[in-house]
C-alpha cells in the first residue's frame, strides 16, 4: 500500500514542529472525510442505480451524438493548435 502524499506531508511537517498529536488529529480528520465522501457516493450511486440506467437508455443517442462532436472538435483542436505552432515558429 502507498501511503497518501499528502497524509506523508502532514505528519512530517508535525514531526518535524513537534506536534505529533496535531499531525495524527489532522491525518484522522482526512480519513473521516475521505470515508464519508466515498460512502456517500457509493451509497447514493446503489440508491440511484435504476434511475441511472434509465437515464442512460433514455439518453443513449444524445450521446453518441455528442461523443461523436467532442471527439471531431478535439481532433479538430489538436490539429489547429498544432498547425498554429507551426505557423508561429
Amino acid at each position: 500500500m502507498i501511503p497518501c502524499p499528502l497524509t506523508t506531508f502532514v505528519m512530517s511537517y508535525a514531526l518535524a514542529r513537534g506536534v505529533l498529536v496535531a499531525g495524527l488529529l489532522v491525518t484522522a480528520a482526512m480519513t473521516a472525510g475521505m470515508i464519508a465522501a466515498i460512502g456517500g457516493i457509493a451509497l447514493a450511486a446503489s440508491f440511484a442505480r435504476s434511475r441511472f440506467v434509465e437515464l442512460m437508455s433514455r439518453t443513449e443517442h444524445l450521446r453518441l451524438r455528442l461523443g461523436q462532436v467532442l471527439e471531431i472538435g478535439g481532433s479538430l483542436a489538436v490539429l489547429g493548435f498544432g498547425f498554429w505552432t507551426m505557423v508561429k515558429a
